[in-house]
């Protein structure tokens, strides 16, 4: 049974389940494996589209708001007036400061990285580095501009206007390319682990539910049906994860639906084996059934042949008999006609007066 086939029954033939199931533990593996490199293309593609719609925000802002800027051996010069402070509304980020001035203190990067930190998130950029802060997460990384550009290999130096014209031109792709691959074997590694962990609360649950309903399977069967039971749950991720690509539209509790579906699948398809299991018990009941009537048949049948073997024996022996008493009559009424032919001829001659 190929890889579509399987997709098509999954969700609209649950009887299928348990003879997909018996194909084996490591079959069913490999076709999660296939619904899971779906989902990772989708979201891979989905997360370089955005990087990509990022980006040109960022130069659109940057072209329109940044002062004229360069870098040069590690080092980051803004022209004009500094802290540069960038608010929500321009960049998306809660706060941006800018600040590349080299006597800078700690104490005045401190106070900047507060700044930020009480707004929520931001970024603060510095001569040399930048500083991400997330207070949603209590996170605070720092990275060096000169790592950032020579694993991007992105020129070491740049003005404003060499900037703009890079990241809006074809030498991006590569990066994009590099990116995306990434992402997807993140992605496959991540969908994957996360597929296998509902599978064995799926297949707990359904294991349970199927002793309560005195339905016979065995663990690993139920685990490969619970593996089929993602398959809709798993292409309704996919297409979540196509529309966010184009909108902000999200589902509050999708993991909870995503889970929920494939256990009514799981369930239904245990329930469906109950019933194929019960017809065939009745079917089981009737052959028996009918198998009883023949022997009873056939014994009866045997029992009236052995009686007629039985009275033709009789019968038989009888005749034999009857012909033993006649053969022996015969015998016995030629003996007395010889005995009287005897007995006329032995009488002597003048006896009669």
């Amino acid at each position: 049974m190929n890889f579509f086939k399987k997709v098509g029954y999954s969700i609209t033939k649950i009887e299928k389940y348990p003879v997909m199931a018996t194909e084996g533990t490591w079959r069913a593996i490999k076709y999660l494996a296939g619904l899971i490199i779906i989902l990772a293309i989708v979201f891979s593609l989905g997360a370089v589209y955005n990087i990509n719609k990022s980006v040109q925000n960022v130069a659109n802002f940057i072209e329109s708001d940044i002062p004229e800027f360069s870098f040069k051996e590690g080092s980051l010069k803004i022209d004009g007036e500094q802290p540069v402070v960038i608010e929500k509304e321009k960049s998306g980020f809660d706060k941006i400061i800018i600040e590349t001035k080299e006597d800078i203190t700690e104490e005045k990067i401190n106070e900047y990285k507060q700044e930020i930190e009480d707004k929520g998130n931001g970024i603060l950029f510095l001569k040399d580095q930048a500083i991400i802060i997330n207070r949603a997460y209590n996170q605070e990384s720092t990275y060096h501009y000169s790592d950032i550009l020579s694993q991007a290999q992105i020129p070491t130096e740049f003005t404003k206007g060499d900037f703009l014209n890079y990241v809006r031109g074809n030498d991006m792709y590569g990066i994009y390319l590099g990116m995306f691959v990434m992402l997807f074997m993140y992605s496959f590694i991540w969908f994957l682990i996360d597929a296998l962990w509902y599978i064995v609360i799926l297949a707990a649950l359904g294991y349970l539910v199927a002793v309560l309903l005195r339905v016979k399977m065995r663990y690993r069967a139920v685990f490969n049906m619970a593996v089929y039971s993602l398959t809709l749950s798993t292409l309704l991720n996919v297409v979540y994860n196509i529309v966010r690509i184009f909108t902000t539209f999200e589902v509050t509790y999708f993991q909870v639906m995503y889970l929920a579906v494939a256990f009514i699948y799981l369930i239904a398809a245990i329930f469906i084996t109950r019933i194929d299991l019960m017809k065939t018990q009745e079917e089981l009941t009737k052959i028996k059934e009918v198998q009883k009537e023949v022997k009873k048949q056939m014994d009866e049948e045997n029992e009236k042949k052995k009686k007629e073997e039985k009275d033709k024996t009789k019968d038989n022996k009888d005749n034999k008999d009857k012909s033993k008493d006649e053969t022996k009559d015969k015998e016995t009424k030629k003996r007395k006609t010889k005995d009287n032919k005897d007995g006329e001829e032995g009488e002597p001659e003048g006896s009669n007066v």
